[in-house]
């Protein structure tokens, strides 16, 4: 039997994928679906209000969804916790960048 979430995820890859991004996280939180987007050089908030538009008539199309369910798009935000591996590198490899970045940046001062 598939979770709330599992069936929110197949619905909303399809649309992440039309708007190049990643779906970085979906969690069910009692009455909230939060779908987290994002993409390697940040996400906007228009992309993320076209994806929660479509992601809600997906819903809506779908019928499993209840209605009083709460839809919450939005980027994972600078706190965000580390899921999987993927995104654990992505996080070691900023950090590195940005090292290198300050190291540079004293070096020229």
């Amino acid at each position: 039997m598939s979770t709330t979430a599992d069936r929110l995820a197949r619905l909303v890859t399809p649309v992440a994928d039309d708007l190049g991004v990643t779906v970085y996280d979906i969690e069910d939180s009692s009455s909230t679906l939060r779908v987290l987007l994002d993409r390697p050089d940040g996400i906007d908030v228009d992309t993320l209000a076209d994806a929660s538009r479509r992601i809600s008539r997906a819903m809506d199309e779908d019928g499993s969804f209840a209605s009083a369910a709460v839809l919450e798009v939005s980027s994972p935000g600078l706190e965000r916790k580390l899921r999987t591996e993927p995104q654990l590198n992505r996080k070691v490899e900023l950090r590195r960048k940005l090292q290198t970045q300050q190291h540079e940046l004293e070096r020229q001062r």
